[in-house]
């Protein structure tokens, strides 16, 4: 693919890199007048140039187009799809402190919540047009949710971790929070009904703990 050269404020900013330096601009105008020159003389004498300036023409003609145009290989086709981050992909040195999870527990968790139902993975739709959606693995959704709920993290910061845009982490983000509100919300309001049978086992642990933690310090006052 040829390119015409210009001067840099003409000139595309992704192309700028292919813009006429300052000493190349002033090559090409004295190269202008010599070839103006050249030209003038020739319709002066109404005949052929001599063998020596017409040789002369032709080189400056040929300097200018190497200069003027260049040519550009074809962008090469990229494949720039992000590849989703699964579990496998998670550094156990590093997944408590990210995820607030130990490792294994990562598969357990995506168990209880019931993610293994969307086999082809959540659709996240549009908002402007809601008949089209993008597709993301659930694991790597469950990853997202729990960075940014275990410390204040930025979108900014995990796109490099995610390899996803701003934007696909806020709606994966958003989309596991109206997941989870909506099917397991009942499992914290009114849900005496769910943990009533355990109620008084749980009050003799808080009693026990209490009084352990009591007979700590007056040990230690003695």
């Amino acid at each position: 693919m040829r390119y015409i050269r210009t001067t840099k404020k003409r000139t595309a900013y992704l192309k700028r890199h292919l813009a006429l330096s300052s000493l190349e601009r002033v090559d090409i105008k004295q190269i202008e007048r010599c070839l103006n020159y050249f030209l003038l003389v020739k319709a002066t004498i109404d005949s052929p140039l001599p063998d020596e300036m017409d040789v002369m023409f032709h080189g400056l003609v040929e300097s200018y187009i190497s200069m003027k145009v260049i040519d550009v290989p074809e962008p090469a086709v990229i494949n720039r799809r992000p590849v989703a981050l699964t579990f496998d992909d998670v550094n156990e040195d590093t997944c408590y402190n990210r995820y607030r999870f130990l490792k294994p527990d990562l598969w357990r968790l995506h168990k209880a919540l019931k993610l293994d139902e969307f086999e082809d993975g959540i659709k996240v739709h549009y908002v402007s047009n809601p008949s089209k959606y993008n597709k993301y693995g659930t694991e790597e959704a469950l990853l997202i949710l729990l960075q940014r709920l275990a410390f204040p993290t930025r979108f900014a910061d995990m796109v490099s971790i995610y390899n996803r845009d701003i934007n696909s982490l806020s709606k994966i983000f958003g989309w596991m929070n109206n997941y989870i509100r909506t099917r397991f919300g009942h499992l914290i309001k009114n849900n005496w009904d769910y943990w009533k049978d355990d109620f008084e086992e749980f009050a003799e642990c808080i009693v026990r703990v209490a009084w352990h933690h009591q007979a700590s310090l007056d040990c230690g006052l003695c």
